[in-house]
């Protein structure tokens, strides 16, 4: 029995899962259509593309991104948009460039990362797609392990500060349910919070491809994005390396602390010298990634505020100060929209 069909329960062969199929308020119904919907996605609360593979006469004119091009040891700033289903990640990740540019950083001072976007999500966003080509072609895929491998490569130039900024899809799990054939370690590594990287195998949200690569001998940080990886990467920089961590995703707020006592899960709110945003808890799905939308909720009003009233170095900015006027913008716009709130979290330590 191959390890898909034992994983997971029995369906189709040779189709991929259909990860984006679902929004905000809908609820996951025990059909097989709904599950891998609900529990394989990193995107509830998003989007409804679908992931066929790309036709090369649509997605051609779109840069896929070298992941072999050397960093510049110099890096400091890191965009990152990893969902492939609509244009907005890459959106907030073009305009936070533009603004630090504009700031006096470098090319060699930043490095952004994206996620190609599927057929049907190339299609809906067609012009927004367009325009952004140019300047996301020299981005890198957004992939877990290439971000993890840049962030340990400059921790050994213990820079002073770095800036991280990710857009994606977030979920709660990845684990399937009803899952068998799984060891203890493969069943923890999957029961994770995670941030989609849409440039992974399976769009960053199949864990049948998670688990093949862990079973071949690759570490977590090389399979997906999760609280516990992206603490062991920020870990390997210096205490005194000030980390600036910024998440616009559903859930984002887990990779920070959940309410259980008991959580023994490493996450990152404790590191030393952090600042950390989340768009949403880690209970909280956040809003705004849909098509014809050019930024999400958050994404949008953390750039407003990043590009007027704190346009300055981030290590100049009153975070406390840019957290409560961010706050108070998504929780009026989502109040405007009759959407759930997100609950924004901000997490600071010394």
């Amino acid at each position: 029995m191959s390890l898909r069909a034992g994983l997971l329960p029995s369906r189709s062969t040779g189709s991929v899962p259909d990860t984006h199929n679902i929004h905000a308020d809908t609820k996951c119904y025990p059909r097989w259509s709904a599950l891998l919907a609900c529990v394989l996605l990193a995107i509830s609360a998003c989007t409804n593309k679908s992931h066929s593979p790309a036709p090369p006469q649509v997605l051609d004119p779109l840069p896929p991104g070298d992941p072999s091009r050397p960093l510049a040891p110099t890096t400091q700033i890191f965009l990152i948009a990893g969902g492939p289903d609509v244009a907005n990640f890459a959106e907030e990740v073009a305009a936070q460039r533009r603004h630090f540019h504009r700031l006096g950083f470098s090319d060699a001072q930043i490095a952004c990362y994206w996620a190609r976007p599927t057929p049907e999500a190339y299609l809906d966003d067609l012009e927004q797609y367009r325009r952004l080509a140019p300047e996301v072609a020299d981005c890198y895929p957004a992939k877990a392990g290439l971000l993890s491998q840049h962030l340990r490569q400059v921790a050994n130039a213990q820079p002073s500060w770095i800036y991280i900024y990710i857009t994606s899809h977030g979920r709660e799990t990845m684990l399937p349910a009803r899952a068998r054939g799984l060891t203890a370690p493969e069943a923890t590594l999957l029961d994770r919070h995670f941030i989609q990287m849409g440039s992974d195998p399976g769009y960053g949200t199949d864990p049948v491809a998670v688990v093949e690569g862990y079973r071949r001998g690759l570490q977590p940080n090389q399979l997906l994005l999760t609280p516990t990886t992206l603490r062991s990467d920020l870990a390997m920089f210096p205490a005194s390396t000030t980390k600036y961590v910024m998440l616009q995703a559903c859930h984002g707020g887990g990779f920070l602390t959940v309410d259980d006592p008991n959580d023994r899960v490493p996450r990152i709110a404790n590191l030393p010298n952090l600042v950390a945003i989340a768009a949403a808890r880690h209970d909280r799905p956040s809003f705004g990634c849909e098509p014809g939308s050019t930024m999400t909720y958050f994404g949008e009003i953390f750039f407003d505020l990043l590009s007027n009233d704190f346009s300055t170095t981030p290590q100049a900015i009153d975070w406390e100060i840019f957290f409560g006027q961010l706050n108070t913008a998504v929780t009026k716009l989502e109040r405007q929209q009759g959407v759930p709130p997100s609950h924004p979290v901000l997490s600071i330590s010394g």
